[in-house]
């Protein structure tokens, strides 16, 4: 029996430990060290996967050029994961993309989250080193 693409990551969820459960959208959604994480498998191609963190900053009325300038060095620092400023413009979250063949699933998911969960941080140091330049 072929399994989903959405219970096959739920598989591999459960089984590295954590607690999956699917939101009215389909999409998975767990803790990942204190985080709240989400894996969009309603995709067009199967073998596509993105693993969403939302929220990892809040924007402060005046900084969203600041922001902007910090999501895109993000973006071209880390290949696989983007990190944007939502439609709102009130809060930057990030996604990592890949794709997979169900021989490596485990391992890609390993490290996309791994990759993720340091966006909060990594977004902090960036926002940090460009206020730096410029105050120069």
């Amino acid at each position: 029996m072929n399994m989903t693409k959405q219970e096959r990551m739920v598989d591999i969820l459960t089984d590295l430990g954590y607690k999956p459960r699917i939101d009215k959208d389909g999409d998975i959604y767990f803790m990942y060290q204190m985080k709240h994480i989400y894996v969009i498998v309603n995709q067009p191609v199967e073998t596509y996967y993105s693993v969403f963190m939302p929220i990892i900053y809040s924007v402060d009325e005046g900084e969203e050029q600041l922001v902007l300038a910090a999501c895109n060095k993000m973006t071209r620092e880390i290949r696989c994961m983007k990190t944007f400023l939502d439609s709102d413009y009130k809060k930057v979250s990030s996604v990592f993309e890949f794709y997979s063949t169900e021989a490596d699933l485990r391992m890609q998911i390993k490290e996309a989250l791994d990759t993720i969960v340091t966006a909060s941080r990594l977004f902090s140091k960036q926002m940090k080193e460009i206020i730096d330049l410029k105050n120069e």
